[in-house]
């Protein structure tokens, strides 16, 4: 894989988890020691840091990061489980650490939000198919 859509995936994966929390933050009251744009900003590193990670996992199990190229039905699994595990575990360390509070517009799931819940393997999955697409397109 090369550098410069390595480079770009990750761009993705930024930007849509920047628009992810931006979109999503009439869902949540949140701590008032920080603005709404420091949460929305560092929430959004986070979530590329943690989806780094998980790519780097699925990197590990392959050896190399071709799989991006074409990733297989397993390694969306391995994306999907880590991603939910993950924002289980922060949905509840949060909540119970009173980091923020959801409003009444929050759908939920056993008392965890679903918008979070789905956040990391979804905005994931959604960069691994621009970067494919944007594969395809540029080596015709």
């Amino acid at each position: 894989m090369k550098w410069y859509r390595i480079v770009s995936l990750i761009g993705f994966i930024f930007i849509l988890n920047l628009a992810w929390e931006f979109f999503s933050s009439s869902f949540y009251v949140y701590s008032p020691d920080i603005s709404l744009s420091q949460h929305i900003l560092m929430s959004s590193l986070a979530g590329l840091g943690l989806i780094i990670s998980f790519f780097l996992a699925v990197s590990l199990k392959h050896k190399g990061l071709d799989w991006i190229d074409n990733p297989s039905v397993t390694d969306y699994l391995i994306i999907i489980a880590l991603g939910l595990l993950t924002s289980l575990k922060i949905e509840m360390y949060a909540l119970s650490a009173g980091s923020w509070f959801y409003t009444s517009l929050m759908p939920k799931i056993f008392g965890i939000g679903l918008i979070p819940l789905i956040q990391l393997f979804t905005t994931a999955i959604i960069s691994l198919i621009i970067i494919r697409k944007l594969n395809s397109i540029t080596s015709k």
